[in-house]
């Protein structure tokens, strides 16, 4: 089962795990670099470089967003280095949003694949920062095959993502705020903690508790289905 934590006590919307899309995000970068399996790119012969990072971040709107698994990133270079391209690919399974150094909101569960597509260059520069200037090339869009909407990773290209990241079912725990806490289609475990929490089962045979506050619990079946 995964697994939604609320840590701020301002209120949370469960699909703010996610971004609309990265058209407005400064930053974005992979780091925690695991291991590079290279044929130097130095020179004149062709080269191909492979960089495995452990997380992809980025910020929008003042939110900082950090998707945490394994992604490849992978550069080749042509001859005299006058040709080339860079891809990039992984998954994340850990999702951390926070503000100001501040823990909002976090995701544990089920490896969720990306594709980032590739992007083809006239040039690949033989130094690691040129490298690293491609692959934000390849994050903000400028890529033969993708563009910023990236499926599984924002909700303009996959707006069912919660579904699919709460596939084994979820445990979602608020706040004291006035959180909106949605589950998914299976079966759920959800308590909204103190606050006005708007709780949303879906299907699936659900555990949910307001807590303290005056809550609005949504149910996803029949009432005479239900046991209250």
């Amino acid at each position: 089962m995964s697994s939604v934590t609320v840590s701020t006590p301002n209120g949370f919307y469960t699909p703010n795990l996610w971004v609309q899309s990265i058209n407005s995000s400064d930053k974005a970068h992979f780091e925690g670099l695991i291991s590079t399996n290279n044929n130097p790119l130095v020179g004149i012969l062709p080269g191909r470089e492979v960089d495995t990072y452990s997380s992809l971040s980025f910020t929008q709107a003042g939110v900082s967003y950090k998707y945490s698994g394994m992604f490849t990133v992978t550069t080749d270079r042509g001859l005299l280095s006058l040709s080339g391209s860079v891809s990039a690919s992984g998954y994340y399974n850990h999702i951390e949003v926070s503000a100001g150094g501040n823990s909002i909101a976090s995701y544990d569960g089920v490896p969720i694949p990306v594709d980032f597509g590739s992007h083809v260059t006239g040039i690949v520069p033989d130094t690691v920062g040129g490298v690293l200037g491609l692959v934000n090339g390849l994050l903000f869009g400028q890529s033969s095959t993708t563009s910023q909407s990236y499926q599984n990773l924002t909700l303009d290209s996959t707006p069912n993502l919660p579904d699919i990241a709460f596939s084994d079912g979820v445990s979602i725990v608020g706040n004291t705020g006035a959180d909106t806490l949605i589950g998914s289609t299976n079966s759920d475990a959800i308590f909204g903690g103190a606050g006005n929490d708007v709780i949303i089962g879906g299907a699936g045979s659900n555990a949910m508790s307001g807590g303290a506050g005056d809550d609005t619990v949504v149910l996803g079946f029949k009432l005479t289905d239900a046991s209250i």
